[in-house]
């Protein structure tokens, strides 16, 4: 097959342009995989950069839904880890599974509740914060 060539997919449709001999990832779900199997990012799509408290790897790719002239056009990320946008803040009250972060660190909390006035060091397990029980979650994504 010559480069820039168009070819079907499961013989349904020819929309994939292929620029080399190599073969192209399949889209499953909202993840590429490459034919060799090899685990490669999570290409989704959203309007705002992820803040979930979900683990994001690194060359995990948000596509930007409502992008405006000079928008992003989405979001890479550039070290992996979880995403929060909420910083911990003293006597707040949060929901059970609200996602806080503490400089890089990232908490869950477990149970819901109003935080106490020490901000949350732990570095394994869980703990209990004045009136809610938190667990730790793992490293804060880096850049996306």
């Amino acid at each position: 097959m010559s480069p820039r060539t168009k070819r079907s997919v499961g013989a349904q449709s020819e929309d994939i342009l292929v620029t080399s001999g190599e073969p192209s990832p399949l889209l499953l779900g909202n993840r590429f995989t490459h034919p060799s199997n090899t685990k490669s990012p999570v290409v989704t799509y959203g309007e705002t950069i992820p803040n979930d408290g979900n683990l994001w790897l690194q060359r995990d790719i948000v596509y930007n839904t409502n992008p405006s002239s000079g928008g992003a056009i989405g979001w890479v990320c550039v070290t992996g880890g979880y995403a929060s946008a909420a910083a911990w803040t003293p006597a707040t009250s949060y929901a059970a599974g609200a996602a806080v972060h503490v400089s890089d660190r990232v908490y869950r909390c477990t149970t819901a509740g109003v935080s106490g006035l020490s901000a949350l060091s732990h570095t394994s397990g869980t703990a209990t914060d004045l009136h809610r029980e938190i667990s730790i979650h793992g490293n804060r994504v880096g850049r996306i």
